[in-house]
């Protein structure tokens, strides 16, 4: 059996416990799903559950979840109105185990496991999954008895450790040394409801043979544990505090800060720690010295370094989340930049490489990663240090050729968010160009984060799609060529509408002098009478000339 096209029948999704564990279903299974986890009853559960949430704690990865979205279900807890229930179709025991020890949902049939939290020894206790002898910990007065009400109760994290701490005042006197370092483990426990699981999220119309050979295919060979996976396992084993400091600048970076205080938040980048742990990394392998990961990963968690790698992005074109195609290209460009500035590059050649990186990583990573092998190899030649390589490494993927011939290729497959269109539309922010058919820069509007009934900028095709249809050309993916795509003003895309180029151009033209309608045409990769052209012939044109806006874009950084 050919099996479909896997990107077609599912999404990989990076989300956290808090977001995933009251979606699920337990009533709704597809047919012949996995039967593997349904007996809760199983001997070891209890424990299993708890070494989980201990390797969860410690920083460790967990497994990958298979799941598929389903009708709302009978179960007793609803979610959010309008959000999809999840049927699990893979990793059914380890979720449900979460869920009874997280959220206190009982299983079919009565009782959960019930895990206690010390947080003086910074252990996990059990009660070995009957629920007959209740909390675990209800006679430690060390123990938070049932986590459970710690993750579904909504208290505070300053108010689940100062009350934890007054109850161990009875005990004796405690110096501010022992507070701070419970109060940090307590709130280390609480950021488990942000610990992040790789969900394969499954589309429901997929095909169920479909599904089934997916989920077998995952159930075999699994995730892997990737490089990421265990450098981010080595972190928690060597410094447990760096662990958690990491997921509370993922956390916080995805979120506004309260009273304006420095914070890794931003409208471009939303970190995770497996991103992070992939620029610590990067940057360990390039900068020529013999640091740690640690070490590494310490420097990813600088303010002052992420900020100034954002800037780099930002100057390079890429000043909104929308222009951000491939978040694995932006984190591996940020270990680069880390690099760069362990080599002591001084700041504006620093800000031009790390550009210049990310947009290689996007367009042409295979050539780029091949030649940056080469030059790191002891028999290439004399040993040079990592900024040079780079260089030499960017000139030789991104040449003349590359933006003759291979980019106007990869600005003809169709899709408005292909890495190829959406560098086109940063090379059209850094160039200060205007937004098609007005006055306005396209930086200027770019989407920031602002939230509204319209955004100020719509993707528009030039030949509309309705009108294309009706002369004969059906296929979406010659329709949604980047070529047939412009920015523009929301109030002139609802204007146009269906309607022809060779019938709205000339009414649009009306506003323009003659000079100022040629220059807003050059900078929008678009030629006086391109509304005349053949679809074609015009769809070849436009995509060279917006390949050659790139290659300014990128020769200007």
């Amino acid at each position: 059996m050919n099996m479909a096209d896997p990107v077609a029948i599912f999404k990989v999704r990076q989300t956290p416990l808090s977001e995933l564990l009251p979606r699920l279903c337990p009533h709704i299974a597809p047919e012949n799903a996995t039967r593997a986890a349904a007996n809760p009853a199983h001997p070891g559960r209890a424990s299993k559950v708890r070494d989980m949430l201990d390797s969860m704690y410690l920083g460790y990865p967990i497994a990958h979840v298979a799941v598929v979205k389903t009708f709302p279900c009978p179960a007793p807890s609803r979610p959010a109105p309008g959000t999809p229930r999840l049927a699990v179709l893979d990793g059914k025991d380890m979720l449900a185990g979460l869920a009874e020890a997280m959220l206190g949902r009982e299983r079919t049939g009565g009782g959960r496991v019930v895990v206690a939290f010390r947080p003086t020894t910074e252990t996990f206790l059990v009660n070995g999954g009957d629920g007959v002898n209740g909390p675990p910990g209800r006679d430690d007065p060390e123990c938070i008895p049932d986590i459970a009400e710690v993750f579904r109760s909504g208290v505070s994290r300053y108010r689940l450790a100062t009350n934890y701490l007054g109850r161990l005042a009875g005990g004796g006197p405690m110096d501010a040394e022992r507070r701070e370092t419970i109060s940090r483990r307590i709130d280390r426990l609480t950021g488990l409801a942000g610990y992040p699981v790789t969900v394969f999220e499954f589309d429901p119309g997929a095909p169920e043979e479909h599904v089934r050979e997916a989920v077998a295919r995952l159930r075999s060979a699994g995730l892997g544990l990737t490089p990421v996976d265990l450098a981010l396992a080595e972190t928690g084993c060597q410094r447990p505090g760096l662990v958690e400091e990491l997921f509370r600048f993922c956390r916080a970076g995805r979120q506004p800060p309260e009273h304006g205080e420095p914070s890794p938040f931003n409208h471009i980048l939303r970190p995770s720690p497996r991103d992070m742990v992939m620029s610590a990394l990067t940057a360990a392998e390039n900068s020529g010295r013999g640091d740690g990961l640690c070490d590494h990963l310490g420097r990813t968690l600088d303010l002052v370094a992420w900020h100034g790698f954002l800037t780099a992005l930002a100057k390079a074109g890429f000043r909104g989340m929308m222009l951000i195609g491939s978040k694995k290209a932006a984190f591996a460009a940020y270990g680069g930049y880390l690099a760069l500035k362990q080599h002591a590059v001084g700041a504006a050649k620093r800000d031009r490489l790390a550009g210049q990186l990310y947009l290689g990583l996007c367009l042409e990573p295979l050539a780029l990663d091949e030649t940056l092998k080469h030059t790191r190899t002891p028999g290439a030649g004399t040993c040079r240090e990592y900024p040079a390589r780079l260089e030499e490494a960017l000139g030789a993927a991104l040449d003349e050729e590359f933006f003759g011939r291979s980019l106007p290729a990869l600005l003809a497959k169709p899709g408005i968010k292909t890495l190829a269109f959406l560098a086109y539309l940063a090379a059209q922010a850094k160039l200060g160009a205007p937004v098609l058919f007005s006055t306005a820069r396209v930086g200027d509007l770019m989407d920031y984060g602002f939230r509204s009934g319209k955004k100020a900028l719509e993707r528009h095709h030039l030949h509309p799609r309705n009108h294309l249809q009706s002369h004969g050309v059906r296929d979406n993916a010659r329709i949604d060529r980047p070529g047939n795509l412009a920015l523009v003003e929301w109030p002139d895309n609802a204007a146009i509408a269906d309607l022809p180029p060779n019938h709205y151009v000339p009414a649009l033209r009306a506003r323009f002098a003659k000079k100022q309608w040629e220059t807003m045409l050059r900078r929008n990769a678009l030629w006086p009478g391109f509304e005349h052209d053949d679809y074609e012939t015009f769809l070849t044109k436009r995509e060279t000339l917006m390949a050659r806006i790139i290659r300014q874009a990128y020769q200007g950084m």
